[in-house]
């Protein structure tokens, strides 16, 4: 608690400084002062929500009274806290966030001040509030990138959960005659396009209700990822051969996952016949992959949770 009081001085400062004991220069002062026992201290964050984002994994909060910025702070389960970032709003993007489903844990403190002198002073709870120490989890996992799936536990992935034989008599005929060849092609085409493999085959399986198909798609058009086919009817599009429907489907992933990805920056010669209609970049990461769930509203597959059953593959993968 401080207490204040004041004084007047006639003349310059400089001048009743050299005569601070002399009355004629300086009035006398209110002993008792009145007292402050400093600012109220800032109230700890709410944490409202958690979602991927096309830029990674977006927090939000509720705002605190008094505060002038707030520090983000992420954890992995077994960790401790470390701060990442500041924001002077109610909500902050983690770009580094999100490639590989890691499951991550944030938590916000708000502080008063500027950010410097708030660091400076990090263990002062005149300028920090409290935090939420269980905090909000999030995981986000990227089309792109490298990956250490292989072909055969892509191939273990299908032998287990397909309620069919492998169909060698239609497939064969485009090309890929077993499921380790099938599952070579898309390996490759994936791999060519820095898209992970594991994407690619579990939304094929999906698609394709493991290869058994009986929608609107037949085995015999190489379509694998439904490219085509859309609510309500559509023509949905044919293919020479396997590699050709993989091809693709991988291409018009690249086209979701990457902004920026022009024909002429593609790997191979562009065989989706749907490439030009997508918004490039507008689902960086499997969770956003379907509409209902990306920010935008736009996306491969209109039904909900589009994104979480390939990632309840991959994860069995």
């Amino acid at each position: 608690t401080y207490k204040y009081t004041v004084r007047a001085y006639t003349g310059s400062e400089e001048t009743a400084k050299k005569h601070k004991y002399s009355s004629q220069y300086w009035s006398g002062f209110d002993a008792s002062g009145v007292a402050s026992a400093g600012a109220e201290n800032l109230s700890t964050p709410v944490l409202k929500g958690i979602r991927v984002v096309n830029d990674g994994i977006e927090i939000t909060w509720g705002d605190v009274k008094g505060a002038s910025g707030y520090a983000v702070y992420r954890k992995i389960s077994g960790t401790d806290w470390k701060m990442i970032g500041t924001s002077e709003s109610a909500s902050y993007t983690d770009v580094n966030g999100g490639s590989s489903g890691t499951e991550y844990y944030y938590t916000v403190r708000a502080y008063r001040g500027d950010s410097d002198t708030a660091q400076a002073n990090k263990y002062d709870s005149s300028y920090w509030s409290s935090f939420d120490r269980t905090g909000l989890s999030e995981s986000a996992y990227a089309i792109e990138g490298s990956s250490d799936i292989t072909v055969d536990r892509m191939v273990a992935l299908y032998e287990k959960n397909s309620p069919i034989e492998y169909p060698s008599d239609e497939l064969s005929k485009g090309g890929a005659p077993t499921i380790n060849d099938f599952a070579q092609i898309f390996y490759e085409e994936a791999v060519a396009e820095n898209i992970k493999p594991e994407v690619v085959w579990c939304q094929a399986m999906i698609e394709t209700g493991y290869l058994k198909f009986g929608g609107s798609v037949q085995i015999g058009q190489f379509n694998f990822g439904g490219l085509g086919a859309v609510d309500g009817g559509g023509t949905s599009a044919s293919f020479s051969d396997v590699r050709e429907g993989a091809r693709a489907q991988v291409q018009h992933l690249k086209a979701y996952a990457s902004y920026g990805i022009t024909e002429d920056k593609l790997a191979n010669e562009l065989v989706d016949p749907r490439f030009k209609y997508v918004t490039k970049g507008a689902a960086k990461y499997v969770e956003i992959l379907g509409a209902k769930e990306n920010p935008k509203g736009i996306g491969w597959a209109t039904a909900p949770g589009y994104g979480d059953k390939i990632l309840s593959l991959i994860d069995a993968l």
